[in-house]
């Protein structure tokens, strides 16, 4: 009986060893299986932050207000106080731009501070600024002349700031409110502002109805004649919405986010997102982990 009791206490002492070899076994491919993971959650994680950083560095521009662009003549964009671009990325300095555009000799006309400046395409000036009262857009066509939006109204100037003449009077006419301009490969003028797309004729008469588009902050047209106009949703993102030449609506794209099709969102926003996805391949492989842990014992 005695005898039968030590096997007994000694089968279970012999168990329980065994068992703790293989808990320590357990614990420990678990444990390295969460180091394993926790650097790659870590490398992965500082990759794309890092990645991120590179890309806002390579891609930033303080402040834009305006972006124009031209086969022969590069890109020039302007903000805080500058315009920057062109094919020999030049930059110059320029007081309260609100807009700019491109001619097809390539200079470079911006309108801010109350006054049209013109400048070649390495920045110097050319002629005298003309005075506008607060010009918020401006476009030239394919002749050279210059359509200006700003205190209601659009202002049509030749490239030295003479005003363009319609019989004995200037050449312009009223729009509520203009936020942006732009003229397509006719002359059309096509006008954002006021909730709306308006279309005139080269001497401001009206081409086609008026059509509806909320919030547009600018309005572009492609060499098919499509309109693309930009629009400021208030909280629920940004879009791009294309409409044809004569406003029927062609579709959008535009979401919250970072990925291909989307705006407005920012770098703490893609923090949260990145430490998101990568917090959640964490637990669950925490979690599978776990799961083969316990099989262990089964």
């Amino acid at each position: 009986m005695f005898k039968r009791k030590r096997e007994v206490k000694v089968s279970r002492a012999v168990f329980a060893v065994k068992i703790w070899k293989k808990f320590k076994k357990g614990a420990k491919r678990m444990k390295t299986k969460i180091l394993v993971l926790i650097s790659v959650f870590l490398l992965l994680f500082v990759g794309t932050v890092l990645a991120d950083m590179q890309y806002q560095g390579q891609t930033a521009f303080t402040n834009p207000v305006a972006v124009a662009t031209s086969v022969t003549c590069g890109t020039y964009t302007t903000g805080n106080g500058i315009v920057k671009g062109g094919n020999s990325l030049v930059q110059w300095p320029v007081t309260n731009p609100t807009d700019l555009a491109i001619d097809s000799a390539c200079n470079v006309y911006v309108a801010g501070n109350e006054l049209i400046s013109v400048f070649d395409s390495a920045g110097n000036p050319m002629g005298t600024p003309w005075a506008v009262t607060n010009p918020v857009a401006i476009a030239i066509n394919s002749v050279g002349d210059v359509y200006v939006a700003g205190n209601g109204l659009i202002q049509v100037f030749d490239s030295m700031g003479n005003p363009i003449m319609n019989g004995n009077q200037a050449l312009q006419w009223p729009v509520t409110n203009p936020v942006a301009i732009t003229i397509n490969s006719v002359g059309d003028v096509y006008v954002a502002g006021n909730g709306l797309i308006q279309v005139f004729d080269s001497i401001g008469n009206p081409v086609v109805a008026p059509w509806e588009c909320i919030n547009a902050t600018g309005v572009a047209i492609d060499p098919s004649g499509s309109v693309y106009a930009t629009v400021a949703n208030e909280g629920f993102g940004d879009f791009i919405d294309i409409y044809t030449a004569t406003g029927s609506y062609l579709g959008s794209y535009g979401n919250i986010g970072t990925f291909n099709g989307c705006f407005n969102i920012n770098i703490f926003c893609r923090f949260i997102l990145c430490f998101g996805i990568h917090f959640y391949i964490l637990i669950l492989y925490i979690y599978y982990s776990l799961s083969q842990f316990n099989l262990i014992f089964n």
